[in-house]
């Protein structure tokens, strides 16, 4: 796979290279205020931050329910048409719109009941206007149309207003509560421009959508959203034990490596956010399979045979479940593949020793191995634009259940 010589891959080159920078940005710019934070502030109110937008980071995952994974597929399909993606858009900032309402009563239940949220009630409100940028900045559609530039020239300026206003405005132990206040504002900032270059450059209209089109769209981002909580989740969870069970300095130290360690997964992750567009749009299986083994060849985990082998019986078409977590098209590779992801993010994380190094992504990629002919095909429709039929929902396979 020649990604340089062909015009189709360049896109995904540049894609992942916007991304891979926006994602070296959002890391290495906070680092260069972080030693700064730490010495103002104090490492115990630095890390009551960082406990606080943990949890408001459960309320992120909420706001977001899987529609910035099924929502770049429905934009990637219907690039071309703008009345399409006018109801894709506005249907999905009502869906995000109202998630964000439910969130925010959750949010004052908690200032309400518990003690350690109400007594820095001011922190958690401030750290959850950031939530306000889920629905004003659409990643979801620049990822869809594949202009990643825009994401990264304007993530960068919410990034650079951030750094540059805390060495401005925080001076000393008491300002902590500027810290989310600073980093909320830079965000609205990126949300209001990409807002602004939605409806002007983009033309989208918004409108009220149907029902029946605001339901469909919700339920197409379930899966997702189940398939991939307990991996997002994972990322917060032991920051939000630290500030229960132990100090907020324990927080902060978790925090700073955590940043580190996650350094090394960020090519790999652009590259999965780069490529799904281009699948969706495409439906090219051939193009799957390529970066399939281009992934675990490249880490010498599988051979060529049973890479062929995984081709032919169907392990990157096949579906998880019937109706549950991965019941579409492709599904089980996704599951396995982000089993996989946590899997290796725990070993790095938890420091886990394996007898073989390549353990943790086998067993992670391959632990529903025997799924691969579990199901099949119960309905199909023929897609005209591109010329192939695209299944629609599974039941269980009952040869194989009687085998």
């Amino acid at each position: 796979m020649k990604f340089g010589q062909d015009n189709k891959y360049k896109v995904i080159v540049h894609n992942t290279t916007y991304l891979s920078v926006l994602e070296i940005l959002k890391m290495v710019m906070p680092f260069v205020a972080l030693p700064y934070l730490i010495s103002t502030v104090g490492a115990d109110k630095y890390g009551l931050v960082v406990f606080a937008q943990a949890i408001i980071s459960y309320f992120i995952i909420f706001i977001n329910f899987g529609l910035d994974v099924s929502a770049v597929k429905n934009v990637s399909i219907n690039r071309s048409d703008n009345e399409k993606l006018s109801e894709v858009v506005s249907s999905v900032l009502i869906i995000k719109a109202f998630l964000f309402i439910l969130s925010f009563l959750a949010l004052g239940v908690l200032l309400l009941c518990v003690k350690q949220f109400r007594d820095n009630y001011v922190l958690f409100l401030l750290s959850f206007l950031s939530c306000l940028s889920e629905i004003l900045f659409p990643v979801w559609f620049y990822q869809g149309v594949e202009k990643m530039k825009y994401i990264t020239l304007i993530r960068f300026t919410s990034i650079f207003f951030y750094t540059v206003t805390v060495f401005i405005f925080i001076k000393n132990e008491s300002d902590y509560l500027l810290i989310p206040l600073l980093q909320s504002l830079g965000w609205l900032l990126s949300g209001v421009i990409s807002f602004f270059m939605l409806i002007r450059v983009e033309k989208i209209s918004l409108f009220v959508p149907t029902i029946e089109s605001i339901r469909r769209y919700f339920k197409e981002s379930v899966p997702f959203f189940v398939s991939r909580v307990s991996v997002v989740i994972n990322a917060s969870m032991a920051k939000t034990i630290c500030g229960i069970f132990f100090s907020m300095h324990e927080v902060a130290v978790f925090d700073l490596a955590q940043k580190i360690a996650m350094t090394a997964l960020v090519p790999l992750q652009m590259l999965n956010q780069a490529l799904f567009p281009h699948i969706a749009k495409t439906l090219d299986r051939k193009f799957v399979n390529k970066c399939f083994r281009l992934i675990l060849l490249a880490k010498g985990y599988i051979s060529q045979d049973f890479f062929e082998w995984l081709k032919e019986n169907g392990f990157t078409t096949a579906p998880a479940s019937t109706k549950y977590h991965g019941a579409c098209e492709g599904g089980l590779y996704k599951h396995s593949k982000a089993v996989m992801d946590t899997l290796v993010d725990f070993t790095k994380k938890l420091g886990l020793q394996w007898q073989d190094e390549r353990s943790p992504y086998i067993v992670g990629m391959f632990h529903d191995l025997c799924k691969i002919d579990q199901y099949k095909i119960k309905e199909e429709f023929y897609d005209n634009d591109c010329n192939v039929k695209i299944p629609t929902s599974y039941e269980y396979n009952e040869n194989v259940l009687l085998k």
